[in-house]
């Protein structure tokens, strides 16, 4: 794969992320999906003691979350490139 297939193939992810991403029920469900995902990943258990499934659990929750905002913020950062080129 050429630089520029890999920088298409990016940002045309990006894109798509944007477009599911964006409007007023993605930001209900971004908003909800981060009350519950994205917090502390050290989990207890109910005597106390560090529950290694359930922070394994969260951590993957919490990095799906991370993901998706990365996605976005390259999509912002393309958007802003090529806005400027048009300048």
């Amino acid at each position: 794969m050429t630089p520029e297939e890999l920088q298409n193939n990016i940002a045309r992810k990006a894109k798509a992320y944007q477009q599911v991403f964006s409007g007023e029920n993605a930001k209900i469900v971004l908003d909800d999906l981060n009350r519950h995902f994205n917090h502390s990943t050290l989990k207890k258990a109910s005597d106390g003691h560090i529950d290694p499934h359930a922070t394994i659990a969260a951590a993957g929750g919490r990095e799906v979350l991370l993901y998706i905002d990365d996605q976005l913020r390259i999509n912002d950062a393309i958007t802003k490139r090529d806005f400027g080129k048009s300048a």
